[in-house]
């Protein structure tokens, strides 16, 4: 009869990537005690999932593309209008990049501030400002 576990890799993915960008001890030692499996069982499992990098004994992070899907999985609430129309103004940027950067929560970077002061206002997205953003080729 073969081994039936009591939990699957995306339970545990799940549970262990709902708040933070790194997994610690305490935190593997919580999902032991959720799933009533030894803490050996889920560090073997976070070791072999391909989403967590392991840092130090007792430490994981969360790969670039994990990280990326949290990011737009938790997207806040579609922004009022009057939020886009300021921060457009603010900027001086499109409706639509406003719009992105309040619901997915992208700060301008100090590298895109420096050129539109240099530039007369105008205002560009810079994608290696933003590494939380990039995608996995």
């Amino acid at each position: 009869m073969p081994f039936q576990s009591k939990f699957t890799n995306e339970e545990l993915i799940t549970f262990l990537t709902t708040d933070e960008e790194v997994v610690t001890s305490d935190n593997v030692k919580d999902a032991a005690e959720h799933f009533g499996v030894k803490v050996q069982s889920v560090t073997k499992r976070i070791n072999k999932l391909p989403q967590f990098q392991k840092v130090t004994r007792g430490k994981w992070n969360l790969t670039v593309a994990e990280k990326l899907e949290k990011t737009f999985k938790n997207k806040l609430a579609r922004p009022r209008m009057g939020e886009v129309v300021k921060l457009k103004k603010e900027l001086g940027i499109s409706a639509s990049e406003a719009n992105f950067r309040l619901r997915y929560g992208v700060k301008p970077s100090q590298f895109e501030i420096n050129f539109a002061q240099q530039n007369q206002g105008r205002f560009v997205f810079h994608w290696a400002s933003h590494p939380e953003l990039w995608e996995l080729k």
